[in-house]
């Protein structure tokens, strides 16, 4: 996926939750990558954090 002009993402998913018996991963992390397809540390494009998730 490419966010933010259409520069290569790298995404980190983590904080995962079961709910309802699915698992959910909590946050998300999106960082540019390099010519190498490596992570740039700084900046962060973006941050996604969810609580309180449930299942209707």
């Amino acid at each position: 996926m490419r966010v933010a002009g259409d520069t290569p993402a790298a995404h980190y998913v983590s904080g995962h939750q079961e709910v309802d018996g699915l698992v959910v991963p909590t946050t998300r992390m999106i960082y540019s990558r390099d010519e190498n397809g490596h992570k740039v540390p700084e900046p962060l494009v973006v941050s996604v954090r969810l609580e309180n998730v449930t299942v209707s």
